[in-house]
């Protein structure tokens, strides 16, 4: 994806008017608390749920000013005001492909004519992209000087297996799904599973145009699958405000599938991440059951 993209002025302004840069957001009320520096599968989705219906698809979300490391958006314990703030700026019709400030060069290798230190801090903080979600919601189970470290949310699956936390399996030679599991498609996209229904269809939750949401995967000739109804339904219920402008929470079950490269935790308790409460055998539905306390 070329991030040669433009991004809305209006946060600028929003910002100024309404200087939320000094305070904090709740995350929703619907989610149990989220307990910083505490590595389980529990722990780690609920960090990736935070952002859920009021945070926008925004490229470089979550990243630093050099656009290789994580940044503010990726390390805040709590979801950054600027993302409800710029959520609620926008409509139905939003595109993601506004303005990139950032220094990253162009598919030519010319430096960015764009580039601007001072519109792309502001914009790394106005919602978040994929590799940003998912690497916040890893680093939220670190402890806190852990959390100050440099960590690649350009390449979450590689980082943790080259930090020996988990196992990688290429696309292809992924079989089963399990809640927590990192899903990376090559130079495209990475999300997050939350388990397969009985049907095979599997629901996640992911940075995706438009933002942070739970989708389900389709299924052959079977656009409205379990998993599309389980993510329809808690979006729909928890979310109103992101359901009235954004009410689609389907993906293509064979792009996301079969895809997928996929990074398994080390759930022993001897690495980084365990499993105490038994997550990554759940279901998706019973998940989400608990976890809304549904």
């Amino acid at each position: 994806m070329n991030k040669k993209q433009r991004f809305p002025k209006i946060l600028c302004m929003i910002l100024a008017v309404t200087n939320v840069s000094l305070m904090l957001a709740p995350a929703s009320s619907a989610l149990p608390p989220l307990t910083p520096g505490r590595a389980t599968v529990k722990n780690f989705l609920i960090a990736a749920m935070q952002p859920l219906g009021s945070t926008l698809y925004v490229w470089s979300g979550g990243w630093d000013e050099t656009d290789k490391l994580a940044g503010p958006g990726a390390k805040c314990i709590e979801p950054l005001p600027q993302w409800r703030v710029f959520f609620e700026s926008q409509g139905p019709d939003y595109k993601h492909y506004k303005n990139y400030y950032g220094p990253d060069p162009g598919a030519d290798g010319n430096p960015n004519p764009d580039y601007d230190l001072e519109k792309f801090n502001e914009e790394i903080r106005a919602g978040l992209d994929c590799g940003g979600h998912v690497g916040r919601s890893i680093i939220m189970c670190r402890g806190e000087e852990e959390r100050k470290a440099d960590f690649r949310v350009g390449a979450c699956a590689k980082e943790c297996v080259e930090r020996g936390w988990g196992q990688l399996k290429e696309q292809g030679d992924v079989t089963d799904y399990k809640p927590g599991d990192i899903m990376s498609i090559p130079k495209k996209h990475v999300w997050i599973c939350l388990g397969r229904c009985k049907d095979g269809s599997i629901v996640l939750v992911h940075a995706s145009p438009p933002g942070v949401h739970l989708c389900g995967t389709t299924l052959p000739g079977k656009e409205d699958s379990e998993a599309v109804k389980l993510a329809s339904r808690y979006m729909t219920k928890y979310f109103p405000e992101w359901n009235k402008k954004y009410p689609r929470y389907s993906r293509d079950g064979v792009e996301y599938l079969k895809g997928s490269n996929q990074m398994r935790w080390d759930v022993s308790g001897t690495k980084f991440m365990s499993d105490p409460e038994g997550y990554t055998q759940r279901a998706p539905e019973e998940i989400l059951r608990e976890l809304f306390g549904d």
